[in-house]
């Protein structure tokens, strides 16, 4: 199976609409704090300019923080996200 045939198949395994519902749901259920609220607004912000552009300079976050404040919560909002964009 070539590259472009997996990364075809991975876009069309998540449903988008179902995915975008997880993201509302997960953030209901777990709701995100001042500064996560802030990190995944940012993230969304910088999606949006890789995506709206063919040539962009690569993109890279860190997200760091003490055990227990959430990173592994918003890093399953910001995959939902990406998948109910069809990027995954």
């Amino acid at each position: 199976m070539s590259f472009f045939n997996i990364v075809n198949l991975l876009c069309t395994k998540y449903d988008r609409a179902t995915q975008l519902q997880l993201n509302e749901h997960l953030e209901v259920a777990q709701p995100s704090n001042v500064e996560q609220k802030d990190f995944f607004e940012r993230f969304k912000h910088l999606f949006h300019i890789v995506q709206s552009s063919d040539e962009h300079n690569p993109v890279f976050i860190l997200l760091t923080s003490s055990g227990g404040t959430g990173k592994s919560c918003i890093l399953g909002k910001i995959a939902a996200f990406v998948r109910s964009e069809g990027s995954i």
